[in-house]
C-alpha cells in the first residue's frame, strides 16, 4: 500500500491574477483569478502523474468605452485536470493532460469543454 504523502509525492498550490488592458478598439478582456492545487506522485523512475483542480475566475469584457459589457463572457469554472509528465532524458519532458469541467458557472450562452494538451519541456 503507498501512503498518500511519502518521499515520491508532493503536495502543491499556486494563485495568479492577470489584470488586463484596453485595446486600440476600446475592448477590454475581463481580469482573471486562477487558483491550482495539485497532487503529484512518482510511478516509475521517469513517470509522474498529477491529479490537479483549477479554479478560474474571469470578470466579463467590456466591449466599448461606454462601459457596455459582453454578456456572454465571465464566469467561474472549476476543472479535474489529470496529468502524466514522462522524462525522456537529456532535460527533455513531455506532457499530456486533460483538463475537464466540473462546475461551471458561466454567465451567458457559453460552452465549455474537454481540453486536451499534450507538449514537450526542456530544462535548460
Amino acid at each position: 500500500m503507498v501512503a498518500f504523502l511519502d518521499v515520491n509525492s508532493s503536495v502543491f498550490a499556486s494563485a495568479q491574477y492577470r489584470g488586463t488592458g484596453t485595446n486600440d478598439f476600446s475592448y477590454k478582456y475581463g481580469s482573471i483569478t486562477l487558483l491550482n492545487a495539485a497532487y503529484e506522485h512518482k510511478v516509475g523512475s521517469a513517470v509522474d502523474a498529477l491529479l490537479e483542480l483549477n479554479y478560474r475566475h474571469a470578470q466579463q469584457d467590456r466591449v466599448n468605452d461606454a462601459g457596455d459589457i459582453d454578456p456572454n463572457t465571465g464566469g467561474d469554472i472549476v476543472y479535474l485536470t489529470p496529468r502524466l509528465v514522462i522524462d525522456l532524458g537529456r532535460g527533455v519532458a513531455a506532457r499530456v493532460s486533460v483538463q475537464i469541467p466540473l462546475i461551471k458557472a458561466l454567465y451567458g450562452d457559453q460552452t465549455e469543454r474537454v481540453v486536451a494538451n499534450l507538449g514537450l519541456t526542456y530544462l535548460f
